[in-house]
């Protein structure tokens, strides 16, 4: 029986890979630098153990350890800065990874970057500009096309992003944004979207070994950010876009690509993020074990996903992402899907066989009732 040490514990994906990873015959540990975790709480995990936050200086030689003590076979990274502490290696203590190289890596994270070698491979991007000084930064506020928006170089979701209608805003964006993230880009707003479309991939020095499109239904927040509603489906264009990125860059490892479409452009690029993704769950439910799949690939065994999968089956984060989502959202009771968590619906937390997640979820969110950071995330538009 391989032992699995399944990293972030504290995240959505890593309990979606805690239960499919067990339910394949893996005997399944949770990394976590929080004495709570969602994953840590499953009944799936055979136990929680603690590691420093993965920008500490010893987090690499108390993983290592760690996996020499408990006889580790595979560390599963799920967030990015394992992912990054982690990047370019096979082997951590005695146990495989499977990485990303730290250029693929880099490449991937680096919003900058990966617009650069969109822009070689022909893909279409937002028009995306990146000053390097203040001259720079201000010609371009001054001469940019509006609407715009400012993101940082760095980031996942919407954390960061500002969007701007008139000058003035763009100005006050670009100087909020710059103060808490480097060098940051000025770039097309592309609008209206009618569809956002996400790739699952998993690829092995550039080939893919598996991949899943979903389209993003709801998001908190409600403009843009983490999917809350999402539904299997098949885009085929946005599949050969990413495997033209990842080929490119003979990436290794699993990506979650998102892509935007108006009524006459698409699949436009938006990003890459080189780690898994917080709607893991559908991919899962639809057939496409990204978990396992990776596992096995670190273990030397690449072994090909399902090149079809049922389209149209639906996922959803409804304790407290969509119900943040309703609360805000003015059109929320002109949703397609809507938000009674009703029929088959594969859901990030909830299991009737599993709940101590959900229950471990609440008393998170409680604990956090007198936090004003978390009271930040939650009203944020």
């Amino acid at each position: 029986m391989t032992r699995v040490l399944v990293l972030d514990g504290s995240q959505r994906k890593s309990l979606a890979a805690v239960r499919s990873l067990a339910a394949k015959g893996h005997h399944v540990l949770v990394a976590d630098s929080k004495r709570l975790s969602l994953a840590g709480s499953s009944r799936f995990s055979s136990r929680t153990v603690r590691l420093p936050p993965a920008d500490e200086p010893d987090y690499l030689e108390f993983l290592a350890a760690l996996t020499e003590r408990e006889s580790i076979d595979v560390v599963l990274p799920t967030d990015d800065q394992s992912m990054g502490a982690l990047a370019g290696q096979r082997v951590i203590g005695r146990a495989a990874l499977l990485t990303p190289s730290k250029d693929g890596f880099a490449m991937a994270r680096d919003k900058r970057a990966t617009v650069e070698l969109a822009v070689r491979l022909g893909v279409d991007v937002p028009r995306t500009e990146s000053p390097v000084s203040e001259a720079a930064a201000r010609d371009v506020i001054e001469s940019f096309p509006l609407p715009a928006l400012v993101k940082p170089r760095e980031s996942s979701g919407a954390r960061g992003i500002v969007y701007a209608e008139d000058r003035d805003t763009l100005r006050a964006g670009y100087s909020a944004v710059q103060a808490r993230y480097p060098s940051p880009l000025v770039q097309e707003w592309v609008r209206p979207i009618v569809r956002k479309t996400h790739v699952a991939m998993l690829t092995l020095d550039g080939r893919v070994l598996a991949s899943f499109t979903q389209r993003v239904i709801r998001e908190w927040p409600v403009g843009g950010g983490v999917g809350t509603l999402w539904q299997s489906v098949r885009d085929d264009a946005a599949i050969d876009v990413t495997q033209r990125l990842l080929e490119a860059v003979r990436f290794t490892g699993v990506t979650l690509t998102e892509y935007v479409y108006t009524n006459t452009r698409g699949p436009v690029l938006m990003e890459v993020n080189p780690r898994f993704w917080n709607t893991l769950v559908l991919a899962i439910a639809c057939g496409v074990d990204f978990p396992s799949l990776t596992v096995a690939a670190a273990l030397g065994k690449p072994m090909e996903g399902p090149r079809d999968w049922p389209v149209d089956k639906v996922g959803q984060w409804l304790v407290p992402g969509d119900l943040l989502n309703f609360a805000f959202n003015p059109r929320r009771f002109r949703q397609s899907i809507g938000y009674l968590p009703l029929g088959r619906r594969s859901h990030a937390i909830w299991r009737s066989d599993d709940p101590v997640p959900l229950i471990t979820m609440l008393l998170i969110i409680a604990r956090g009732a007198f936090s004003p950071r978390m009271w930040r995330y939650a009203f944020r538009r």
